[in-house]
């Protein structure tokens, strides 16, 4: 059952991957479009707002990685006895 959920969840490598597309411009999407007073399904490309938000996330991705990592590689020890 736990394996199901796991296939549910995208991974931080398959986020990482889509919003690095996006930025790139790369990731299409389906929009629908009036076209003659007819609907017309149209694929397009991520404009600039859509990149800079989706790079704002990745940023904010990689940061919390680099310093979480970062704080693990970190140890204090306190070796320093004091005697009453």
């Amino acid at each position: 059952m736990a394996k199901k959920n796991n296939e549910a969840i995208a991974s931080i490598d398959e986020i990482s991957s889509y919003l690095t597309s996006v930025v790139r411009g790369s990731a299409t999407s389906e929009v629908l479009v009036s076209e003659k007073g007819q609907k017309v399904c149209m694929t397009k490309t991520p404009d600039e707002k859509e990149k800079l938000k989706a790079a704002q996330l990745l940023y904010q991705q990689l940061s919390s990685t680099e310093s979480s990592s970062a704080s693990e590689e970190t140890e204090f020890v306190d070796d320093i006895g004091y005697e009453e």
